[in-house]
């Protein structure tokens, strides 16, 4: 996302109804980051920034190469004034909370963020460590961050680009700009299928967008911004409906992004101020907040990230976003205003100013990386990571367990197990459960992260889907000409009940992903029955929308028990009630649901004997594990199934 760009030039009036176009896109993006169901397709609203920003950014070019007064230095020294004062100021404010509120892991990755926002190199940071759309992804102060990075690598190669094209090439700028942006959504289309956390931050899949922009940047410097009321309400409705249907599960970007992509295109295309959906961006409430949008995408993770690390959790979302807004208004005037106005802010100054801030960023995030987020700011420090360690511990056989085929004699404990464990990560956690449960447990490990055990079928939305395709089937070849008796079906079994798109073996998309999922994990069941082998599907833990392991740490560090951490049957996501209910169906006697065992009285359990039970994404912790192995007697409990 990028600041609201209010120059004007003789080609170019300005346009209110654009501003109210941004309000229409931050504040979704805001609600969804706030865990606000309604917008779960929220985060289609940095597509609309794109698709804006390509827009200006090239009208603007345009103008400035028509006129025989293109400076490429000029350029970076406007898109300087625009970004780097606001975003500076919201890190600098940011610091001081993080350092009272992050843990000592959590801190070092903010410190990591730092040193990669101010290269403007984020989203390959934020791409390495998780996808945008896990739980550990929601406490990141600076995940926002990537839309910007991947805008100025963008605006680094663009305007040399569109400068080549328009003096080598006049009147074909537009094909090559179009045929660059087609190419562009093949890799996302592709990329979605095969590499799903790198098509979402990276800009190789991402350029279209803001191509789109650009090409309605061309059409209207040409012919001006035509009245339609019948397109540019369908603008808006493509918006409307991408916002409230979309969610976590879309695959994205993809060919999904064109219903916003293009619904923006046709209101900047379409939608003067005298169109209805005009007047309606043209409200004064929706410009005002266009007008501080870029503050206010700065300002409100940061607060909703550092909010949910707060002892005692929490400030209400309503006073989250509200409080987001009122220092966005603040930033906006005071800090984004005047560094626009050189005769406020010399570009003397300027330059000043932002080596200086940029330096200091740097050196801060460097000097918290190698210090591991100071650790020592707790007296117990030693202990203190000890519970990062616990939390954060190998579950599996060993670290090598993972996407293991070839290697199943070193994820065995014997030479001839008696069971197999087959899923994705949720059967990796039962492993330590079941060894703490009979240290001679003769079991076969075969998991890889993300890939529930179906056959033929992937769900795209996490890990590399031809691969868990290719590794069911290895897993399927193994298991026939074993000898095991029990065969362990773990995993989150999220296609189960979301309305989500999944693949087949042909990397095609089938849109009933639910229906199949179920029907294909049927098969499977009694595929391996008919092998004479007796299948057991294990449930995953029920969890509450508690972030575990912060609550773990804050408890640990005011010295409160961990049993404050427990939390009621009737808080446990929605989705995992009924994911348990249609396991029930489809596994009848042979299903462990694991919420019997941890659930009790209309209480969950967040410790066993005073060890914790939950780490990330609502997996079992290693010991927690252990401790639940024993409490149920975990492979006497499997081995019973008949």
């Amino acid at each position: 996302m990028r600041a609201p760009d209010t120059s004007i030039n003789i080609h170019m009036n300005y346009r209110s109804e654009i501003d109210g176009l941004r309000a229409i896109a931050v504040i979704p993006v805001i609600f969804f980051h706030a865990g606000a169901h309604l917008f779960k397709g929220g985060f289609v609203g940095v597509d609309v920034f794109f698709v804006i920003s390509g827009y200006l950014i090239t009208f603007i070019l345009l103008n400035d190469i028509k006129l025989n007064r293109f400076s490429i230095l000029k350029f970076y020294e406007r898109r300087a004034r625009r970004i780097l004062p606001a975003l500076f100021a919201v890190i600098f404010t940011t610091i001081p909370f993080a350092w009272f509120f992050l843990p000592p892991m959590q801190l070092k990755d903010f410190f990591e963020s730092i040193f990669t926002v101010v290269l403007f190199l984020s989203n390959f940071l934020f791409w390495s460590e998780s996808g945008y759309f896990d739980l550990a992804s929601e406490a990141k102060p600076l995940i926002h961050t990537w839309s910007l990075a991947i805008e100025e690598q963008f605006y680094l190669f663009f305007p040399a680009l569109l400068i080549f094209l328009a003096r080598r090439l006049p009147g074909k700028e537009l094909i090559y700009i179009f045929s660059i942006a087609v190419l562009s959504l093949i890799f996302a289309e592709y990329g979605w299928r095969y590499f799903p956390s790198a098509n979402f931050y990276l800009l190789p899949f991402r350029a279209w967008e803001l191509f789109v922009g650009a090409i309605v940047a061309f059409f209207v410097f040409k012919g001006g911004v035509k009245h339609n009321d019948t397109l540019a309400g369908v603008g808006m409705a493509a918006i409307v409906v991408s916002i409230f249907y979309f969610d976590s599960y879309t695959p994205f970007p993809s060919g999904y992004g064109l219903v916003p992509v293009l619904g923006s295109a046709l209101i900047l295309l379409y939608g003067d101020a005298n169109t209805l959906v005009g007047k309606f961006l043209s409200n004064k409430i929706l410009v005002s907040i266009g007008l501080i949008s870029y503050s206010l995408y700065l300002w409100h993770q940061p607060l909703i990230a550092i909010n949910s690390f707060s002892i005692n959790n929490k400030l209400s979302v309503w006073i989250v976003v509200p409080l987001a807004f009122v220092l966005s208004f603040f930033s906006w005037k005071y800090v984004e205003t005047p560094f626009r106005n050189k005769n406020i802010v010399s570009n003397q100054a300027l330059l000043r100013i932002l080596i200086i801030c940029s330096v200091t960023l740097l050196m801060i995030g460097l000097i918290g990386h190698v210090k591991d987020g100071f650790p020592s700011r707790y007296s117990d420090s030693k202990e203190y990571l000890d519970m990062e360690v616990r939390l954060k511990g190998v579950v599996g056989l060993n670290a090598v367990c993972n996407k293991s085929i070839l290697n199943t004699i070193d994820c065995a404990t014997s030479d001839e197990p008696e069971m197999l464990i087959w899923g994705d990560s949720y059967a990796m956690h039962l492993i330590p459960g079941l060894l703490s449960s009979d240290e001679k447990a003769k079991i076969q490990q075969i998991t890889f992260n993300g890939c529930m055990p179906l056959i033929g079928f992937a769900s795209p939305s996490t890990t590399d889907s031809m691969e868990c395709i290719k590794f069911n089937d290895q897993a399927l070849e193994w298991l026939e000409k074993s000898n095991v008796s029990h065969v362990v079906l773990g995993s989150a079994f999220d296609p189960l009940v979301k309305s989500m798109k999944i693949l087949d073996r042909n990397a095609s998309v089938v849109n009933d992903g639910k229906g199949v999922a179920r029907k294909e994990l049927q098969k499977l069941i009694h595929r391996i029955r008919l092998m004479g082998k007796i299948p057991v599907v294990v449930s995953p833990p029920p969890v509450s929308r508690k972030n575990f392991e912060e609550c773990y740490k804050s408890k640990y560090i005011i010295k409160s028990d961990l049993s404050d951490c427990d939390f009621l049957a009737s808080e446990i996501i929605e989705s995992k009630i009924r994911i348990t209910e249609i396991l029930n169906v489809l596994a009848s006697d042979n299903l462990i649901n694991l919420t019997d065992y941890l659930c009790n009285e209309g209480r969950c359990m967040s410790s066993i004997e005073n060890k914790v039970v939950y780490r990330r994404g609502g997996h079992l912790t290693v010991e927690g594990s252990e401790q639940l192995g024993k409490k149920i007697s975990l492979y006497s409990l499997i081995q019973a199934k008949h």
